[in-house]
């Protein structure tokens, strides 16, 4: 699976507002960072279960999951959304970093 740079643009801004939040700590940041820069199997890993959880919670059309792929998706509509799942993000980006 190749990972769209707006999908990591997306992610990087939603780890940054959760961190000014509040909601996640300067480590779990600089984890997210980390993976952006230097994990692409992780960092594929996550875009996958971001688009599975996007199209089952009904924010994304299964038929736009290919599309998600692509450099010119508006990954930036689902800030918020992405934002919800850092948890699981950071537990994918964990379990990749071993």
């Amino acid at each position: 699976m190749r990972v769209s740079r707006n999908f990591k643009a997306a992610l990087q801004q939603a780890a940054e507002d959760a961190c000014q939040a509040g909601e996640i700590s300067r480590w779990e940041l600089a984890r997210v960072r980390l993976a952006i820069a230097f994990r692409p199997r992780a960092l594929a890993e996550v875009q996958g279960c971001v688009i599975d959880e996007a199209c089952r919670a009904g924010k994304m059309a299964p038929q736009s999951a290919e599309a998600a792929e692509a450099d010119g998706f508006d990954w930036a509509a689902l800030l918020e959304f992405i934002k919800q799942l850092l948890p699981l993000i950071l537990q994918i980006i964990s379990i990749f970093s071993v």
